[in-house]
C-alpha cells in the first residue's frame, strides 16, 4: 500500500520483503530502497538495500 510518493520518497507499511523492495526501485528509478527491519541490531547496507533496525528508525530525528 504506497501511502506518500514524491520526488525523494516512496513509504509504504505492511510487510515488504527485499523481492519487493527491489521491485519498488526498479519501477520508481530508485538507486536505493530502506527497509525497517528486526533482520539485523545495526544499520546495514546490502547491495542497494539499506536495513535500519526499528529502534534506531524509531530514535531518529525528522
Amino acid at each position: 500500500m504506497q501511502l506518500k510518493r514524491d520526488n525523494r520518497h516512496i513509504l509504504c507499511r505492511g510487510e515488504k520483503d527485499e523481492k519487493q523492495i527491489k521491485e519498488s526501485m526498479n519501477n520508481y528509478k530508485s538507486e536505493y530502497g530502506i527497509i525497517i527491519s528486526n533482520k539485523t541490531q545495526q544499520i546495514e547496507k546490502e547491495d542497494d538495500v539499506i536495513f535500519i533496525p526499528p529502534r534506531t528508525f524509531a530514535l531518529h530525528k525528522f
